[in-house]
């Protein structure tokens, strides 16, 4: 199964489409705050200064099972960048979410990816980097089956094509599907308690 294997620096904070001109004028106005770019050479991280590069991160869970990061996400980011001193920020996202999909929601989207890239901005102007991570997707069928499961579906490329549009241009964010996804064998059933997805193949063209 060619799993989706998505990593991406991107040098544009951008969060809907139709607002992509005034994000990167607004965040590239105050470049100085934001931090290097990395890379990878051989068993080290380096930034454009090749300057060795310690990860310290956390994750920052609850936009895979809310639409509003329960009230709270943008100050639980802010507090471990700034009280715990993190330089990376793991945030976990639903693919259903992210275009408005799940029930409680009425608006495609729109306020839960103004809400990531809210979080994007934050750790680009406080020298720290962001992983946007797929961990929840809905086994092909958009609206139901909202949940963490081991297999990436058609639905998850619509996603990554989407979210690389908006940020795809902004060398502070990575992006990357579930680790599940990555290292999970095609099989269907039950497996440590998570719902597993009928074996797909996926193709797509970033």
């Amino acid at each position: 199964m060619p799993a989706i294997r998505f990593v991406v620096f991107v040098l544009a904070v951008t969060g809907v489409a139709g607002s992509a001109a005034h994000a990167v004028a607004a965040v590239a106005s105050d470049t100085s705050k934001m931090p290097l770019p990395l890379k990878a050479v051989g068993n080290k991280i380096l930034n454009s200064k090749n300057e060795t590069v310690l990860l310290r991160g956390v994750n920052t869970a609850s936009l895979e099972w809310t639409s509003d990061g329960q009230g709270h996400i943008v100050q639980s980011v802010n507090t471990a960048i700034k009280d715990w001193g993190v330089n990376v920020i793991r945030l976990p996202l639903a693919q259903d979410r992210w275009f408005g999909k799940a029930p409680e929601q009425k608006d495609e989207g729109v306020a839960y990816r103004g809400l990531v890239k809210e979080i994007v901005d934050a750790c680009a102007t406080q020298s720290c980097y962001i992983v946007l991570d797929l961990h929840w997707s809905d086994c092909g069928e958009w609206g139901t089956n909202i949940a963490q499961h081991s297999m990436p579906d058609q639905n998850s490329v619509t996603f990554w094509k989407d979210c690389a549009a908006a940020y795809k241009n902004h060398p502070r964010s990575l992006q990357r599907t579930s680790r599940r996804h990555l290292g999970c064998l095609a099989e269907r059933g039950h497996h440590h308690g998570q719902t597993q997805c009928p074996a797909r193949r996926l193709t797509a063209n970033f």
